[in-house]
């Protein structure tokens, strides 16, 4: 199978039906994440649009999908939380800290936050991305 540079595809798959029934067990632990409460949030931004659909939340972890417009500017904000950044569509450009720290996030490329850490994101392009926040935050991603 011929994979492009921007698919994200897992090839590993289970070597048995021993190692199948460990890893559905395993799986089973997060049956609230097998039928999320689906619930889109618009996102308040300096410029464009944004919104975050809710996938999963427990007190220790919240997991949003996120999509950003072509022309969208996150504003500058930071969070009490650890938040990692996963791009799987299009591109971002992530300014963090005295707004020196500029890099651009493509497909598959990640960046983790620490808690405190002043930060804003530009897109250039239609951006869908996973934003991870360990522990969740109170209010985010609201009503998941």
């Amino acid at each position: 199978m011929q994979k492009s540079e921007e698919e994200c595809i897992i090839d590993d798959k289970p070597k048995s039906l021993i190692v199948l029934r460990e890893i559905t067990r395993e799986l089973a632990a997060f049956s609230d994440f097998s039928t999320p409460r689906l619930n889109v949030n618009e996102i308040d931004m300096d410029a464009g649009t944004s919104f975050m659909v809710g996938l999963y939340k427990h007190h220790h972890i919240a997991v949003a999908r996120q999509f950003a417009s072509a022309g969208a500017v996150f504003p500058f904000h930071a969070h009490d939380q650890w938040e990692l950044l996963l791009v799987y569509e299009g591109s971002m450009d992530l300014i963090v800290g005295d707004k020196k720290d500029r890099r651009t996030l493509r497909v598959k490329d990640f960046y983790y936050l620490e808690p405190g850490t002043p930060h804003y994101a530009e897109f250039n392009e239609d951006c869908w991305f996973l934003a991870i926040t360990i522990p969740a935050a109170e209010a985010w991603p609201e009503g998941s």
